[in-house]
């Protein structure tokens, strides 16, 4: 990245920008206003309301309509051992190298960095990983990738720059730098994995169902790492939603974890859908 590109960067108070972003998208106008600025940004990101749990007249703020609850049955939950944990778009998968780094988009990003801990993480050293990127239109909840607890949390604070594409290009570990929030868990047959949540420009919040903790507070951005107790989660059972759109990063334990063949680089994905299984698993030949 040259020069004058990270000064523009670094000139961007996105932090600061996504909190005043979404401070706007609570506030409520009133009903007519309201509906007809629902349905011009349902119209302009081209979301799907046919499967959202109410019609846009009866969301009271833009806020609402980001972080959506869908109907019941909206999304199969396939029988996998691993599922999709969101909506979005699969920009990467694989294995990560044995040296606690991810090579992606030609850059390389330090794990332990990523997670915001080197506490007794060893299985990431060499786990296979997805990233998912949720633009606008996907639904921003994002849910339990298997059953099982959450063990342990941890919150890194950073920068909101986009994490698309274009951002991607042009900033060098762009992943790191940006604010997250890692959730970790435990299956039931003793699988471990980490849903890192990034945050990204006009993601003022990202918030998770087992603490009361939001990201991108503007009291608190400390970053922590810290047990989570009695929080149990069936498969696809709600974990964590997102404001607007940005990434989440799945590491799954490698023990004998084999993704789905049927994965492809760019697909769209949708949560419930099938990433993997462990050969080991019960029922498995």
């Amino acid at each position: 990245m040259s020069r004058f590109v990270k000064k523009c960067l670094d000139l961007i108070p996105s932090a600061i920008a996504s909190r005043i972003f979404g401070a706007v998208s609570d506030i409520h106008f009133p009903a007519k206003l309201q509906t007809n600025i629902n349905k011009a940004f349902v119209s302009l990101t081209h979301i799907d309301m046919d499967e959202a749990i109410k019609p846009v007249q009866n969301y009271a703020t833009l806020n609402e309509i980001f972080t959506r609850q869908l109907k019941p049955g909206a999304r199969h939950i396939y029988d996998s051992d691993v599922i999709s944990p969101v909506d979005g778009r699969v920009s990467a998968f694989g294995r990560v190298d044995g040296n606690i780094r991810l090579y992606v988009k030609k850059q390389h990003f330090d794990i332990n960095e990523l997670v915001g801990t080197t506490a007794a993480q060893t299985w990431l050293k060499d786990a296979y990983y997805f990233i998912i990127y949720l633009s606008p239109t996907n639904y921003h909840r994002v849910h339990a990738p298997l059953s099982g607890h959450v063990t342990h949390a941890s919150y890194v604070p950073g920068r909101l720059l986009p994490v698309n594409r274009l951002g991607l290009a042009l900033t060098d570990e762009l992943f790191p730098t940006n604010e997250r929030l890692t959730t970790f868990m435990e299956s039931n047959d003793g699988h471990h994995v980490a849903i890192v949540k990034v945050g990204a420009t006009c993601v003022g919040r990202i918030s998770v169902t087992y603490d009361l903790n939001k990201t991108n507070d503007a009291l608190n951005r400390k970053p922590y790492y810290r047990e989570i107790y009695d929080a149990e989660y069936n498969v696809g059972e709600e974990l964590a939603t997102f404001n607007l759109g940005s990434t989440i990063i799945l590491f799954v334990e490698n023990k004998n974890f084999k993704p789905s063949p049927l994965l492809t680089l760019e697909q769209q994905i949708r949560m419930g859908e099938p990433l993997g299984r462990f050969e080991n698993a019960i029922g498995d030949a």
